[in-house]
This record gives C-alpha cells, structure tokens and sequence, in this order.
C-alpha cells in the first residue's frame, strides 16, 4: 500500500470565489432577461386571450344571425391609468362565460378607447373603431376592431406607450 503524503483533496478558496463570481455574474444576466420574458408572456397571453373571444363573438354573431355583446367589467375602478379586475362576457342564451385576465399577471393593465361594451351586429360589424390596450410596464400590445369587426393587434416597447386612439 503506497501512500501519498503530498496529495490535497478538495477546492482551494480562490477556486470557490471564481465560482461564486461567475455564478453571480451570470445571475445579473439572467434575471433581467427572465423579467421581461415574464412581462412579455402575460401581456402576450391576455392579448391572444382578448383576441380570440372577440374572434368567437364576432363568429357567433354571423353564425346565429344576431348581435352578441362582450362586456368589460370594470370593478369600480377607471379604466385609464389604473389597474382592475374586468371580465369579459359573452352574452349568449346561457350563463354568460367570465374571463378574467388577472390570471396572466396581477398587475397587467387594461384600457379601453369607447365604453364598457363592444357589440357585435348580425353582420358581424361593429358601431365606431374600437382600440384597446394590455399593457404590463414598458410593454403592451394593443387590439384594434375595425368597423366589420376584424381584430388586428400591434406590438410595442416604448417608455411612452401609445395606442392609435388611446
């Protein structure tokens, strides 16, 4: 049996430093970039959300030959600058379906150009421009519904965020 006396097991301190600083380096680089991610997917998320049951409405209301109303609750509060618990409701001859888009992030906010209601016509059109706006710090997107009743959304990032109407 050879022993060897001069063999040192384990890490030295300077290697457990360089460690610890690339490690905390590489922290400072991640956490960031996963915010913004975080703040893109729920502004992201509650857009397509938006969109899609405009979308069903709009379909509803051709298919069964009569206006569908989706209704934004506003919870009591503003609807600019603030943030709020709203659904949106498709009235239907069954229990209205409530969706609400705090479920994507509790400190999205949410706008609307024209009153709490948006109504789709048999035609599928709707009276007046709509705009609305998701919006979650720097980020949002904004949803426009044209006078037929289509729905096209827009991407920014700005410091300013503006909508067309907003």
């Amino acid at each position: 049996m050879v022993l060897c006396m001069g063999l040192k097991k384990g890490f030295t301190v300077i290697e457990l430093v360089i460690v610890i600083a690339i490690g905390g380096i590489l922290t400072m680089i991640a956490v960031p970039a996963f915010q913004d991610w975080m703040t893109h997917s729920a502004v992201n998320n509650a857009t397509a959300m938006v969109v899609s049951k405009l979308k069903q409405a709009r379909n509803m209301a051709v298919a069964e030959n009569r206006n569908i109303t989706l209704s934004f609750n506003l919870a009591g509060t503003t609807v600019v600058g603030s943030t709020f618990n709203y659904d949106i409701k498709v009235y239907a001859p069954k229990q209205p379906e409530v969706i609400d888009l705090k479920q994507f992030s509790k400190s999205l906010i949410f706008r609307k150009n024209t009153g709490k209601n948006l109504t789709f016509e048999s035609s599928g059109q709707i009276t007046g421009k709509t705009t609305m706006k998701i919006l979650k710090g720097n980020y949002y997107q904004c949803i426009t519904v044209n006078l037929i009743g289509r729905c096209y959304v827009s991407t920014m990032a700005s410091a300013t965020p503006t909508c067309q109407v907003l």
